[in-house]
């Protein structure tokens, strides 16, 4: 393996500055601490390197979760099976039983959580349904009681609500600035 900078071989026991550092190389590192200001220099790394006060780098075992990674188990094959949750989409399989949503479900990287955009009204719960004829049936109910209303809220990995808020689309703007 050589460095990702300058393509120096890493790891030979006749160069000191070969020291593996994540992929670079120690001669490598010390320049670069030495641009930002540090004390480090050069020649510190060499005598450091040749002490054995650099060890060289070894990245963990277990990888950091990435995009893919981060997922809750639950969720993990939901983009495989389908891009969204529509009132007649996606059954998920949470344990034995399929359940089915209404509205569509967006992942949040940063908080780890869904976000989903309901068809549900004016803050009632959130339904999950074993067979898409209940989850027909209450979209129905709802569609007669009212126009939908959207609403956004955060649904943890066991599916429970953590928030239920009222979302202000563009046309409720229009009609609340005349």
């Amino acid at each position: 393996m050589n460095c990702r900078i300058c393509g120096r071989e890493l790891g030979r026991e006749d160069d000191p500055l070969s020291l593996d550092c994540g992929g670079d190389c120690w001669g490598c590192i010390g320049e670069i601490e030495a641009e930002m200001g540090s004390e480090s220099s050069l020649a510190r790394v060499r005598e450091e390197a040749a002490q054995g006060l650099r060890p060289s780098w070894k990245a963990p075992a277990e990888q950091p979760p990435s995009a893919k990674t981060r997922r809750s188990p639950m969720f993990q094959n939901l983009g495989a099976q389908t891009a969204s949750l529509g009132r007649r989409g996606m059954g998920k399989s949470w344990g034995i039983a399929r359940f089915y949503g209404m509205g569509s479900m967006e992942y949040r990287l940063e908080s780890g959580e869904w976000l989903a955009d309901s068809r549900l009204f004016d803050g009632a719960p959130i339904h999950l349904f074993e067979t898409m004829a209940e989850a027909d049936a209450q979209a129905e109910k709802l569609d007669q009681q009212a126009q939908p209303h959207g609403v956004q809220f955060m649904i943890d990995s066991q599916g429970k609500v953590l928030t239920v808020r009222k979302k202000e689309t563009n046309q409720s703007k229009k009609i609340g600035r005349r």
